[in-house]
């Protein structure tokens, strides 16, 4: 009797243990489950034409749950932020993944960094620093990925800090890795414009290349602008200067250009509210290449004698 009572304990105890057993796979089963599929939908999210994105809210929430421990969950959030334009929120998430040194990793390290300079809202030697994060960080994406993206990144972070050695190995980089890409094809055009007697390119060319892009570069849409401006169509010039000055106020050649436009439409408006609002906006960017511009830039005296126009 006593022998079967204490087969009934061993029997109930195994019978527990393997019950509790059981429910912590099946729950850990689940929990990997709703893992897989958030990071899916995440996945999802991130390759969803613009104007149908996804719930990003609840994507972001589902990720925090799964903890900093998560490193995938880490750069999924790092990635999102980015998409929604919080530069700053990428950048806490993918700094504590840079030292792992993945591609994926170092490319959306070096993006956060590099648009976060462009709206940072700090002084100028800060904005070099952050700048030159963004080019170290996509070096060491190119050097693993060998990506069109990639280097093309790292052109333009060197030519906004007039890195000129780095600028000249990106561009090595696109002709050898990436050649015939719309990367390469862009910076070839870019930099055709710095040969001593190159002809500027057409509109409508500059136009078809901007029209490749999912979202035109930066410097495609102030070169198309430009090209604009000089056909005098200065509401579609005034149209990309504005966006770009949205976009990226701390890229000096976006205030050059947006200074240039509002005075073209100073001298073309009749004096009233409209003119006045272009006075506004004009004495503004001279005075912020004013304050960043180097002591002895050349085109300060330029700028300064536009603000005597009124």
């Amino acid at each position: 009797m006593r022998n079967r009572s204490l087969s009934l304990v061993v029997a109930l105890a195994v019978a527990v243990v393997g019950l509790f057993v059981y429910r912590s796979w099946s729950e850990a089963q689940q929990a990997a489950a709703v893992r897989e599929k958030l990071l899916e939908d995440v996945t999802l999210a991130l390759a969803a034409p613009r104007g149908q994105e996804a719930d990003v809210s609840r994507l972001v929430a589902g990720l925090l749950e799964l903890g900093e421990e998560d490193h995938e969950a880490l750069l999924a959030l790092a990635r999102l932020e980015l998409a929604r334009k919080r530069y700053e929120r990428a950048i806490a998430y993918i700094e504590k993944l840079v030292e792992d040194g993945g591609e994926l990793t170092l490319r959306t390290a070096a993006v956060a960094w590099f648009r976060h300079q462009a709206t940072a809202a700090v002084d100028a030697s800060a904005q070099r620093q952050i700048l030159q994060q963004a080019l170290s960080y996509g070096e060491q994406a190119a050097a693993k990925s060998r990506a069109a993206e990639d280097w093309f990144l790292c052109w333009q972070a060197a030519s906004r800090l007039g890195a000129g050695q780095s600028k000249a190995s990106a561009r090595q980089g696109l002709e050898v890795d990436a050649s015939g890409s719309l990367e390469a094809r862009t910076v070839a055009l870019l930099e055709s414009l710095q040969q001593e007697g190159s002809p500027m390119p057409s509109l409508e060319i500059v136009t078809t290349l901007a029209n490749e892009w999912d979202d035109a570069p930066l410097e495609l849409q102030l070169l198309q602008a430009a090209l604009f401006l000089s056909a005098q169509e200065l509401e579609r010039a005034m149209s990309l200067a504005d966006a770009a000055l949205l976009s990226a106020p701390n890229v000096f050649e976006v205030r050059q250009l947006a200074a240039t436009v509002h005075h073209v439409a100073v001298q073309a408006t009749a004096a009233g509210g409209q003119r006045d609002r272009h006075l506004l906006l004009r004495d503004a960017q001279i005075q912020w290449l004013d304050a960043n511009a180097e002591a002895d830039d050349a085109r300060r005296p330029v700028w300064l004698s536009w603000k005597l126009v009124r």
